[in-house]
């Protein structure tokens, strides 16, 4: 009981506050999402993994309602790593941390990502989609192919 209390109270605080209320009968299930977190996959599987990615594709790639699908910390500096600014040069980016729920039901990771001479953007981000490379660039980019 102090296991399941305590992985309740870390995922709230990682989720923001944004985990639904669990029950004891619940043990399984948030030992399963919190196993699958660990492992660097994503909360939602399968047909509720589909309908989130379809209602996200609505909002603008890297926002927090579709942030950039990666495979781990590993994959989201690999994503940025080949993103480019208009004129061709790396954009500069910085993590400025995590927070809250995104549309797939994992923690969103935030970076600031900068070309020279333009305003920041906000780039959202989320690490649990194992294997995922994203090839499509956030607005205002375009991607080198991994």
């Amino acid at each position: 009981m102090q296991i399941r209390a305590l992985s309740i109270a870390v995922l709230t605080m990682a989720l923001g506050g944004a985990v639904p209320a669990f029950s004891a009968a619940d043990d399984d299930k948030v030992a399963a999402m919190i196993g699958r977190m660990m492992a660097g996959e994503s909360a939602l599987q399968g047909a509720e993994l589909d309908e989130a990615l379809a209602k996200a594709a609505s909002h603008p790639l890297g926002s927090m309602k579709n942030p950039v699908r990666a495979s781990m910390p590993p994959g989201e500096r690999d994503y940025l790593a080949r993103l480019r600014c208009p004129d061709g040069a790396a954009p500069a980016y910085d993590r400025q941390g995590s927070g809250g729920a995104g549309p797939y039901g994992n923690i969103v990771d935030f970076y600031t990502v900068s070309c020279k001479g333009a305003e920041a953007v906000r780039v959202a981000m989320d690490m649990y989609h194992a294997a995922y490379v994203e090839e499509r660039p956030v607005p205002g980019f375009t991607i080198e192919p991994r």
